[in-house]
């Protein structure tokens, strides 16, 4: 669902919540703007495919927890980005790495991505 503002009166919680629970994108419309590159852009993402499926898998080691707190992604179009963050506590006594892995389907594709990092913080070298 892809959904408009259109003025400044546009409620942008109301227009974003319509587009985020139909799994589309948002568009606001105000002032000057002009209304046929905003709905030519909605129009592009309509007809891509879009990453769905979107999951993220903590892998790390016992006695560490880890903490999403961004809200979970359902979607993304060509020329989207998505920032994930999350807070990683707790304390191994053994294991000083960790990995997250973020699965998802592209054009009906299944696609997995694995990043490794260290739970063993950086030697200060000021």
């Amino acid at each position: 669902c892809f959904s408009f503002g259109i003025g400044e009166g546009a409620s942008s919680a109301l227009i974003s919540g319509v587009a985020k629970q139909g799994g589309g994108h948002a568009q606001f419309i105000t002032g000057q703007d002009r209304m046929q590159p905003k709905v030519m852009q909605s129009l592009r993402f309509a007809l891509q495919p879009a990453v769905v499926d979107i999951s993220v898998k903590w892998n790390v080691p016992k006695g560490v927890s880890v903490t999403p707190l961004s809200p979970p992604i359902r979607m993304l179009f060509q020329g989207q980005r998505a920032l994930l963050y999350a807070q990683i506590t707790g304390e191994s006594s053994g294991d000083t790495e960790g990995s997250v892995t973020v699965k998802y389907s592209l054009a009906e594709q299944p696609v997995e991505n694995q990043l490794s990092f260290s739970l063993k913080p950086a030697e200060d070298t000021g």
